[in-house]
């Protein structure tokens, strides 16, 4: 099935107006504020038990968020159930097919920026000196393999990334997971790419509006805002995204 990425992150950006979207937000906002006062305790005022202990209650509850946000916005309704049943298995499945995807991707990238890395030690690239000395054609190849790295992590990330959906949804196995995302983003990973790289540049546009006031005012307020009503506000769009491609393309 094909989809299209324009219509996807219409359908993600308007969950804001939605209940749910909208308790998300709320959710979220709890989170980064633990997130961002951990962070701030730690910086500002050389705290270490606090900021630890709110770190760790930030974690937990984003968690419990990411997979009951993703079921109640399959079921268009903010049922609390979804955050407090079935837990633990899912979250356990969905944190190692994170970790075998970040694996996969990164062993997948050596493979291409490996042997660029080598051919640029073997011609005596070891330090800027040597790379400013090195040949056009050093350069090139390790530019080249670079660049293929890149595109293979992005790739397979892609590729495996709607084993998250697939677990906290509809509850299937880290591996059946996995699978299934390989195989219902076939013909699709472009798009899924775009839909995603669409998000990220309405984050860093927030983040560049959001960090010039740091330029007027207390850097503190233009972190905070950064931090907390961003991550708030964008963090349950991304989950509307993964739920709708998990939605249209599980196989």
């Amino acid at each position: 099935m094909s989809t299209n990425s324009v219509d996807i992150l219409k359908n993600s950006f308007g969950i804001l107006k939605s209940d749910v979207g909208q308790k998300l937000v709320g959710a979220f906002l709890l989170i980064q504020a633990l997130n961002f006062g951990s962070t701030y305790l730690m910086q500002e005022m050389s705290m270490t038990v606090i900021p630890a202990l709110l770190s760790i209650a930030g974690g937990l509850l984003s968690v419990i968020v990411t997979i009951g946000g993703l079921r109640s916005l399959r079921d268009e309704e903010f049922d609390l159930e979804n955050f407090k049943q079935n837990l633990v298995w899912p979250f356990g499945r969905i944190a190692g097919a994170n970790i075998v995807s970040v694996i996969f991707a990164y062993l997948v990238a050596l493979i291409f920026i490996g042997p660029a890395a080598l051919a640029a030690l073997l011609s005596g690239v070891t330090s800027l000196a040597g790379l400013t000395a090195a040949g056009a054609g050093v350069l090139a190849l390790g530019g080249l393999g670079l660049l293929l790295g890149v595109a293979a992590f992005i790739y397979v990330s892609v590729t495996l990334i709607l084993a998250q959906p697939f677990v906290a949804i509809d509850d299937m196995r880290m591996f059946e997971a996995l699978d299934n995302s390989i195989k219902g983003t076939k013909g699709n990973r472009l798009n899924i790419f775009i839909t995603f790289l669409g998000y990220g540049l309405v984050n860093l546009a927030l983040g560049v509006v959001f960090g010039l006031i740091g330029l007027v005012g207390p850097q503190v307020v233009a972190d905070a805002l950064v931090t907390i009503v961003i991550g708030s506000v964008m963090a349950p769009v991304g989950l509307k995204i993964l739920e709708e491609f998990s939605r249209e393309l599980e196989p």
